[in-house]
């Protein structure tokens, strides 16, 4: 990030291209995996080829983490950091071991809250709490999901299928961006321009880095609530599936009237399978243009000595969510409370949907181009 200029498509391009490898590698570990145990007809031939694609992957990391560090002028400025932990340590005024570990302690407990107030101080810490709050939920090929959905009796080799579906999807995500990107800050310039006219022309570049960063709040608002509306379905499916387990259950009202209404398309699983299946794969495009847009925009909003404080406290909040998922998970581990789950992270997901739009109309002003859909209606004149 260091040698691309801030509030550019070169950043957008660039973070596209990391997730697509980072997705396609995932797609085809399992792949490659079984294939070797097929060639070789050993395990222990499978786990010495792949201990040895990581020694050679650390190699070639750590030679072209120099090249581009060699090659960066910024990467390779000298940043005076002052050590407060270090500085108690070294104090020879403390001779009381037990005294200098609790100045240590106290201090690292300091430094804590330092960057937690630093964190929610930024202008990006609702699109960062949002994003990892998306991590609660079961309501992707998650482990949870993938065994209740064993336990109800789908094979594997279907789960497998939907799977792959979903992972062309995921990367199809990373060529949508960069495009939806350009697109919508170009449609963003060209309503700002009109409505600004009269207070004269901006500098070229800021006006380039506005308007990239109006794109990219904008093409994450679409993708986290088309998050959302994917899963809706999902979880209507989720509920038919539970209802032909469990008939009597008084939870299971929606189902039911589903069944009732319409007959034609819920009379048998095959209906809220395809649409189970169907709407996660299409969920997880929303959830990458989410995931990629506001990773650029803490990218560019964040100031450069605070990047990796705040990147480290969303790693926090982003593992405290999937400790939640698994505590839930533990706590209503029969599967006929699996539905409440499901629930449970359609809440999650629309809470996140709800902050990042609140942060989006706070800094744009607006969520929609109401005259736009007035005038592509016919409602004005």
């Amino acid at each position: 990030m260091a040698g691309l200029q801030e509030g550019s498509s070169s950043l957008t391009s660039l973070n596209a291209t990391m997730r697509r490898i980072d997705l396609i590698c995932k797609l085809a570990a399992p792949v490659f995996v079984a294939l070797i145990v097929a060639a070789f007809g050993s395990n222990r031939c499978c786990v010495l080829t792949i201990a040895g694609m990581n020694c050679i992957s650390w190699g070639i990391e750590a030679l072209t983490a120099y090249q581009v560090w060699r090659t960066t002028p910024r990467l390779q400025e000298r940043r005076d950091v002052l050590s407060s932990i270090s500085s108690v340590t070294a104090d020879t005024r403390i001779n009381n071991s037990l005294e200098r570990f609790n100045n240590v302690a106290a201090k690292a407990f300091e430094d804590q809250i330092q960057r937690l107030k630093q964190y929610f101080a930024s202008d990006v810490w609702i699109p960062s709490v949002a994003l990892a709050m998306l991590h609660i939920s079961v309501l992707s090929y998650s482990a949870t999901l993938i065994t209740y959905l064993l336990n109800s009796g789908f094979s594997v080799t279907l789960i497998t299928t939907a799977r792959a579906s979903s992972s062309v999807v995921e990367i199809s995500s990373t060529f949508v961006a960069p495009v939806g990107v350009s697109y919508l800050a170009k449609s963003s310039k060209r309503h700002d321009q009109a409505e600004e006219d009269f207070e004269g022309l901006l500098e070229e570049v800021d006006d380039e880095g506005r308007m990239h960063s109006a794109g990219l709040e904008r093409l994450g608002l679409w993708g986290i609530w088309s998050q959302l509306l994917n899963l809706l379905p999902v979880f209507i499916a989720i509920d038919q599936i539970h209802l032909s387990q469990q008939s009597t259950n008084p939870a299971n009202v929606l189902s039911r009237f589903l069944s009732q209404r319409f007959p034609r398309f819920f009379a048998s699983l095959s209906m809220p399978i395809l649409t189970l299946f169907t709407f996660l794969s299409f969920s997880r495009l929303g959830l990458w243009l989410f995931d990629l847009t506001t990773t650029e925009l803490t990218q560019t909003l964040v100031s450069p000595g605070s990047r990796s404080s705040f990147a480290g406290t969303e790693m926090s909040f982003v593992n405290v969510f999937e400790l939640g998922q698994w505590v839930l998970a533990a706590v209503f581990s029969n599967p006929e409370d699996f539905i409440w789950l499901a629930g449970g992270s359609i809440c999650a997901v629309g809470i996140a949907a709800g902050m990042y739009a609140l942060w989006v109309r706070r800094r744009r002003g607006h969520l929609m181009h109401w005259e736009k859909v007035g005038a592509g209606c016919g409602c004005q004149k």
